[in-house]
């Protein structure tokens, strides 16, 4: 197990490489991670929520600003957050729309 804490992979293109990266992390002591500009899509996602649902992973803060996520899976991302251990979430200028259905998942997300 690594001793690694804060891994910031920024303005890199990770799409293809993602799911490499974070199956790694249930087993690592990352608290904080950055994927700002990189290109991550609904696909990425998806694979996230298979990730947190492991309940070894320890990461608190996750930012995705600026990359290609949607509503389609991001919904069912937050659903699985809830029983996380991450405490900061970042999603800016990402192609979020408003769904007023939806927006208590989010709500209860930040509770």
């Amino acid at each position: 197990m690594t001793s690694l804490e804060h891994l910031d992979l920024s303005k890199n293109y990770l799409r293809e490489g993602f799911k490499n990266i974070i199956r790694v992390l249930p087993n690592s002591h990352l608290l904080s991670l950055v994927c700002e500009d990189c290109d991550l899509d609904d696909k990425a996602i998806a694979e996230l929520t298979q990730v947190f649902s492991n309940d070894t992973l320890l990461l608190q803060s996750l930012n995705l600003n600026k990359n290609k996520i949607t509503n389609q899976t991001l919904f069912n991302w937050l659903e699985v957050l809830l029983n996380t251990s991450l405490r900061q979430l970042h999603f800016n200028n990402n192609q979020i729309s408003n769904s007023y259905e939806r927006e208590h998942l989010l709500a209860q997300g930040l509770t």
